[in-house]
């Protein structure tokens, strides 16, 4: 496991790199699960399988976020995780794998 904590200007610095670096960047989603963390909370776990192309990388595995839609306007993503492939039990990293204030 390796934990980045990134703000949201580097991150979308990141991703303008990545965009001017490749002609092409293709990336297709299947198997989304998207879930409330609790009834009170406007905290959603999405879950979604990934398949990420793009000139000169290319990859397929888990995606998981943590999205905080308290301020509709202006989501946070508190967990963002990648997996390769699933666990050993079949599982991908949730909602339950960490503790929501």
């Amino acid at each position: 496991v390796q934990y980045i904590q990134v703000s949201k200007n580097d991150y979308i610095t990141r991703l303008r790199r990545v965009f001017k670096s490749n002609e092409f960047v293709n990336i297709q989603f299947e198997d989304n699960t998207v879930k409330k963390a609790r009834a009170d909370s406007k905290v959603y776990g999405i879950q979604i399988k990934q398949y990420y192309y793009s000139t000169n990388y290319g990859d397929v595995g888990y995606l998981f976020l943590m999205i905080d839609l308290d301020t509709i306007t202006d989501p946070k993503i508190w967990v963002r995780t990648w997996q390769p492939q699933k666990n050993a039990d079949g599982s991908i990293y949730g909602l339950e794998n960490f503790s929501i204030q």
